[in-house]
């Protein structure tokens, strides 16, 4: 028997894949040379929101719709060709035409040790931003994400060190259309983000996670403007500066974690101050804190080479092998955004919500939640709102 297998180690290609799953569908060759991976999610929402008249008459809706929609719906690959370059492709279909979400090529320990990567991707900016849409705590980021980045197009460098301790990334970016494309005489932007990870025990389940980031901002066409949802995709633009005239835009955030087992606890501010070009500069802030409580013996992992938060992997998954029931994590958040400063008054928006995740297994979870949300000097509507999600 052992003969064989010698022989068959043997007579193997070294270029010859092997097809495994691991959280998702796998393909590597035997010698180790080159990986991928497929990858795709969907997100399936449903929500009712609470049609305050208040509201409507204020932002000009005749009605505060209920509704459904695929938030997302991707497909891509990501791989490692000869351990040090990079590459992924991943692309939206949720709008009925294809948008890039991440498509880039990287340099992984290049020179000085360094990590490079150009294309279409994040900018290193806030927590809540940098963590996948299938590992978010909520349904929808904060309201404080209105001031983040999110997808550009550009070039970053980016690195851990300190045993995984530190992370740094920073990047110039040029905003970009959902192909990747812009054109424009100057506009770029600079941004960078900063983590440390002061404690971290027990294979993650305790840690504290602390961590900056700046951003200096050049507005295509000396154009910005900011708004904002009641954290459901299906609720219409509550908060909105409207359309500002300026030369540049500073984003600055601050944002910290703490796990505690089956508890943890996260927040951010972020401020950012407009350099108008006329009239006063405007200068617009939101926060928000947010804790979860698992009610099994489940807890939220760290990746500390990216200074994010991961997959939740069940403990013991819904028809497991042990016939376990998954993992269930009770929520609660409260956030707030205020886009009024001196001739602006784009408002100022606070939501309380609470909800419950259920991880069936490390692919699938079922998310369920209320928001009251409270438009200042306007009223107030309540949302409840549901997430069917897949993603590998």
């Amino acid at each position: 028997m052992l003969t064989h297998l010698v022989l068959l180690t043997a007579l193997q290609d070294p270029g010859d894949f092997k097809v495994f799953w691991k959280d998702g569908f796998r393909l590597e060759t035997t010698d180790g040379n080159v990986k991928a991976r497929l990858q795709g999610r969907i997100h399936f929402d449903a929500a009712y929101v609470g049609n305050d008249s208040d509201i409507r008459r204020a932002l000009g809706f005749t009605d505060l719709e209920d509704g459904v929609m695929f938030r997302r719906a991707r497909l891509g690959a990501s791989g490692v060709i000869g351990e040090h370059i990079d590459w992924k492709a991943e692309y939206d279909f949720a709008s009925g035409t294809a948008a890039f979400t991440d498509v880039y090529v990287g340099l992984l320990e290049g020179p000085a040790g360094l990590n490079a990567r150009v294309g279409q991707f994040k900018e290193p900016f806030s927590l809540d931003q940098m963590n996948s849409s299938n590992s978010l705590m909520f349904m929808e980021r904060s309201l404080a994400d209105a001031f983040a980045p999110a997808r550009s197009t550009g070039f970053m460098v980016y690195d851990a060190v300190a045993e995984q301790r530190v992370t740094w990334a920073a990047g110039v970016f040029k905003d970009s259309n959902a192909q990747g494309a812009q054109f424009s005489d100057g506009e770029w932007n600079v941004t960078a983000r900063v983590t440390g990870l002061p404690v971290n025990e027990d294979e993650g389940r305790t840690l504290v996670h602390v961590g900056g980031a700046a951003s200096l901002r050049s507005p295509n066409s000396d154009a910005l403007a900011i708004s904002s949802r009641p954290e459901s995709r299906i609720a219409p633009t509550f908060v909105n500066t409207g359309v500002i005239a300026a030369e540049e835009q500073t984003l600055f955030g601050a944002e910290a974690a703490l796990v505690l087992n089956r508890f943890s606890v996260q927040g951010e501010y972020v401020f950012t101050d407009v350099d108008a070009l006329t009239g006063p500069d405007p200068s617009f802030s939101g926060y928000y804190v947010e804790a979860s409580y698992f009610l099994t013996q489940d807890y939220r992992r760290y990746d500390a080479a990216t200074g994010t938060f991961g997959r939740v992997k069940p403990s013991s998954a819904l028809y497991g092998q042990d016939g376990g029931g998954g993992a269930w994590e009770a929520k609660a958040r409260y956030s707030a955004i205020d886009l009024d400063d001196g001739t602006v008054a784009g408002g100022e928006l606070s939501d309380v919500s609470v909800g419950v995740n259920w991880y069936l297994n490390p692919n699938v979870r079922i998310m369920l939640e209320g928001i009251h949300a409270d438009l200042d000097s306007v009223g107030s509507t309540q949302i409840v709102q549901t997430r069917f999600q897949v993603d590998w």
